[in-house]
């Protein structure tokens, strides 16, 4: 189930506009082709209208892709789950897969994966309390693969369950995650940037700022890709 959706790479441009974001492609919508003329005869004529149930939700497909413009994501996410996806993505919360369609009706859940290892640790604790309410899981990674928290909106009336109740659902669950540094999503620890470059995990001679185009933040130990995204979490942390 895991890895028929595609990775949310980091949005540059769009973390630093602070936009509101994971939503409906052509195969989701339905069509009325009946239409009256003004001279009483009908034709046909494609009225486009917004699924209603879940069972009407297209899954979007397999693949993985980086997606690093906006308004590429509908391509890629489903409708269902989009405004969760973004408020996940406005805290700095890097999700990397998803499911929300009528593919998802058997197990009964639509989900939201999201990586646990880049969870600040009041965000670790978050997933925590959602495991114990039942409402996520934790699935621990193979070799140097991270471990992935799957957050589940159930789909409480089966085949006749809305895509206004799991949309709504989805943003309760994904509103009790905290802002945080956005690790994965243009922002990296101090670890990772060695272990990048190949250098002594012990070596603090090498730090962000002797990494060309890095910028560190002394705060919150991580660095950014540029100044920019440094700038933008700055106003994000301090409105």
């Amino acid at each position: 189930m895991l890895s028929r959706h595609t990775p949310q790479s980091w949005c540059r441009d769009d973390f630093i506009a602070g936009f509101s974001y994971n939503l409906t492609t052509p195969d989701n919508l339905m069509y009325n082709l009946t239409m009256e003329t003004k001279g009483g005869q009908a034709e046909q004529n494609e009225i486009k209208k917004s699924p209603i149930y879940i069972r009407e939700v297209e899954p979007i497909g397999e693949g993985t892709h980086n997606v690093f413009e906006v308004d590429k994501l509908d391509e890629f996410i489903e409708a269902p789950i989009l405004p969760a996806c973004r408020l996940l993505f406005e805290r700095g919360v890097c999700t990397t897969l998803s499911g929300a369609s009528r593919k998802d009706l058997e197990a009964g859940y639509g989900w939201i994966a999201i990586d646990y290892d880049a969870l600040s640790e009041t965000n670790k604790q978050v997933a925590q309390r959602l495991v114990e309410e039942k409402s996520g899981s934790l699935h621990p990674g193979e070799d140097k693969d991270g471990t992935m928290f799957i957050l589940s909106i159930p789909f409480e009336h089966g085949q006749d369950t809305t895509v206004e109740e799991v949309k709504m659902t989805s943003i309760a669950l994904a509103d009790r995650f905290q802002l945080q540094p956005p690790i994965g999503m243009g922002a990296y620890k101090i670890e990772e940037l060695r272990e990048t470059y190949g250098l002594d995990p012990n070596d603090s001679s090498h730090d962000a700022e002797a990494t060309e185009g890095c910028v560190y933040d002394h705060e919150d130990q991580i660095y950014f890709l540029d100044q920019e995204l440094f700038d933008a979490w700055q106003a994000k942390k301090r409105p």
